[in-house]
């Protein structure tokens, strides 16, 4: 099995907190910490109703307006994904999700070590009320975001649970 085509999932379960424009910028320093390009976001809110993933050089500064007024996210995504993607879902190097049930954090496998696992979990913390934490591979080729909505590994045919996140 290549090692470049697992990718990691560091995903907690619970409730949000927080403040959205901090965590956006955390976010975009940790893919920066990272080696990662912020090229897109997703969103889903009162004004950006359509899940589109959008290029952060159009409409980030639009979007930032929007939360700074007081609209609230339902779910807010960071990417990082070549130029040319076909399938956002498929072809990111790198993914964050945050929503009002958990927060997911998805990079490659060969980014993937203890250091860089315990910087990212202790930033999650400063944005969802801990219930419960996993880290687990996938194959490139699947959605773990599938797994982080359903906690059923049954939608996924690669998932490998590398760890259970205790408190």
């Amino acid at each position: 099995m290549n090692i470049n085509n697992r990718r990691i999932s560091i995903t907690i379960w619970g409730t949000e907190k927080g403040d959205w424009i901090e965590w956006y910028n955390d976010i975009k320093n940790l893919m920066h910490k990272l080696g990662y390009e912020h090229t897109h976001i997703g969103i889903m809110s009162e004004h950006y109703s359509f899940g589109k993933i959008l290029t952060v050089a159009r409409k980030e500064k639009e979007i930032l307006t929007k939360i700074n007024e007081g609209e609230i996210p339902k779910s807010f995504s960071c990417y990082s994904l070549p130029k040319g993607f076909k399938v956002a879902g498929f072809d990111y190097y790198f993914l964050c999700e945050r929503n009002d049930e958990y927060m997911s954090v998805i990079l490659k496998e060969t980014d993937y070590n203890l250091s860089n696992e315990q910087f990212i979990i202790s930033l999650m913390n400063k944005y969802i009320c801990f219930e419960y934490g996993e880290i687990y591979s996938t194959m490139a080729s699947e959605m773990p975001l599938l797994y982080a909505e359903t906690k059923d590994q049954k939608n996924l045919d690669t998932y490998n649970r590398i760890k259970c996140i205790k408190k």
